[in-house]
């Protein structure tokens, strides 16, 4: 309300919202602003383009993500309201690439129409107005200009739409009951329609939550609702964790017809082939992995193990020198160098990648010893080159006593006597007691 000399001043939506635009609002909103412009300028200088890429489809760019918002707003208010065919991870829903599109005109109109009803009902309901335009600022940071992967997501609107659904719904409910006849049937029949809106919201909470009970129910309603190579690769990702490798296979198919270039597929089908010994299927799909892989080294490192696991260690090598420098999780990669390492019966640089490794991840690394030093064990060759290995890890893992029992049959084998009863009594010594 405005009194005195301001209670003749023009008024209205825009000349408000004119009027809010003052200097001292933006002195106000001016450090917001600044830390805002920074953080985007130290993202787009710090986030490498291959990180970006993975974040986005290459072929929709920044034009055609924005048009396709457009449209995906209504998806989101309709399941403001009516929230059924939730779909988490919605890889299928179609992009909009001009700006002609009949889904694009129809949208544009549809938000014009809310303009106009908002500005109409402007001096009776100003609130409404803010309420809008919060929406629009939550949704904005993941449904922009800003490409991502998928052009919805279920999770975005829950935030905004969950807490301002109240702010809508109460004065809303007041209004109506003030509009209508204070009949008992007319109050009747608003109680029964207010429950049925609970209850139906309740059920589809219910059902939500069933399909978030488990990784596989996870997936298996994705697919259902939304096939794509993603949800496909993942649910089989589930079922091989599980050992069930016959379907999971079923699943990394489904996903390579649906995108028969992602290298993550053919790492997965090179993994699960492996497990079941058609290892030149497995030998397949690792190399046509490391083929389509552009930016990162899992293929690399997936089908240098592959090599390990065939006795190849020379190709092993090969592959994790090549991973290393590319890679963002080194231990993986500095462990199989290792385990090559140790194939090729270099026991030195073998330790020093063990070293290395430790240095990263000290309990994976040590866990992983066991299968580290296994190819000393395979060639009698191997037997003096294993003792100077383990013989190299009690400083770095004193008081071991698997190390001493290690060094003792390595040097049983190789007729050392004296060597191998000197460690196994240091084991002996060393080996906890039994409960």
């Amino acid at each position: 309300m405005r009194t005195g000399a301001d209670s003749t001043a023009p008024t209205g939506l825009l000349v408000d919202l004119w009027r809010a635009l003052s200097r001292k609002t933006l002195v106000r909103l001016a450090p917001f602003l600044v830390v805002t412009g920074v953080y985007a300028i130290l993202r787009d200088r710090a986030t490498p383009d291959f990180l970006a890429e993975t974040r986005q489809i290459a072929e929709v760019g920044r034009w055609s993500y924005l048009l396709t918002q457009i449209a995906a707003g209504w998806y989101y208010l309709f399941r403001w309201f009516v929230p059924v065919e939730l779909v988490a991870d919605y890889a299928a829903y179609p992009w909009i690439r001009s700006a002609a599109d009949p889904r694009v005109l129809g949208a544009v109109a549809g938000w014009l129409g809310v303009a106009w009803v908002l500005r109409a009902t402007y001096r009776r309901r100003p609130q409404y107005v803010f309420l809008a335009l919060a929406a629009l600022a939550l949704l904005s940071p993941t449904s922009s200009v800003a490409p991502l992967a998928e052009a919805v997501n279920e999770h975005r609107p829950y935030l905004p739409l969950g807490v301002l659904s109240l702010a809508w719904l109460v004065p809303g409910l007041v209004a109506l009951d003030r509009a209508t006849e204070p009949r008992p049937a007319w109050r009747i029949a608003g109680l029964g329609a207010v429950l049925l809106v609970l209850g139906g919201l309740g059920w589809l909470t219910t059902e939500r939550n069933r399909a978030f009970a488990t990784q596989e129910a996870y997936w298996v309603d994705i697919q259902q609702k939304a096939p794509s190579a993603r949800s496909a690769l993942n649910h089989g990702v589930v079922l091989m964790a599980r050992g069930e490798l016959a379907a999971a296979l079923e699943q990394f198919h489904a996903s390579l017809k649906l995108a028969p270039n992602w290298h993550t597929t053919h790492i997965n089908l090179g993994v699960a082939y492996q497990h079941i010994g058609q290892l030149e299927r497995a030998e397949h799909h690792f190399d046509l992995a490391v083929r389509l892989d552009q930016h990162s080294a899992l293929a690399l490192t997936h089908r240098g193990h592959h090599h390990l696991a065939r006795g190849r260690y020379q190709a092993a090598m090969a592959d994790f020198e090549a991973a290393l420098p590319i890679a963002r999780e080194q231990v993986p990669v500095l462990i199989g160098m290792a385990t090559a390492l140790a194939g090729l019966g270099h026991w030195e640089p073998a330790l020093a990648r063990t070293r290395e490794a430790y240095g990263l991840d000290p309990q994976r690394t040590e866990n992983s010893i066991v299968a580290i030093s296994r190819p000393f064990w395979l060639a009698p060759e191997r037997f003096a080159a294993g003792i100077r290995y383990y013989e190299g890890l009690l400083p770095l893992l004193p008081n071991r006593w698997w190390i001493h029992h290690n060094i003792g049959q390595l040097a049983g084998k190789l007729g050392r006597s004296d060597q191998a009863r000197e460690h196994l009594q240091k084991a002996a010594a060393l080996r906890p007691a039994s409960p």
